[in-house]
């Protein structure tokens, strides 16, 4: 877990007595921040910073470098989320 928000996520599903999560890494394709392998069911815990079109394309990112970063993450979010409904997952945007 990375971001505050990710940290508060995870507190609250133990709150709620969800325990039989998962946070593994390169098990479940675009590798989600928190899973059910058996419902397939996906939790991607995404800041704004680098997931908010909004931010993204507003005239406060000046660096075309890292505009271009920016844009290929939210391509390949849509590849990831696209893969996984295909293959049966519910997936869950929590930003």
């Amino acid at each position: 877990m990375d971001s505050l928000l990710e940290k508060r996520f995870y507190e609250y599903l133990e709150f709620c007595g969800q325990t039989n999560f998962s946070t593994k890494k390169n098990v479940v394709f675009g590798n989600p921040d928190f899973y059910y392998k058996k419902t397939k069911l996906a939790f991607f815990i995404d800041g704004d910073m680098f997931h908010n079109k909004k931010i993204i394309l507003s005239k406060r990112t000046r660096s075309l470098t890292f505009r271009k970063r920016l844009i290929a993450g939210l391509q390949r979010d849509k590849i990831v989320n696209k893969r996984l409904t295909q293959s049966g997952w519910i997936v869950v945007l929590v930003s």
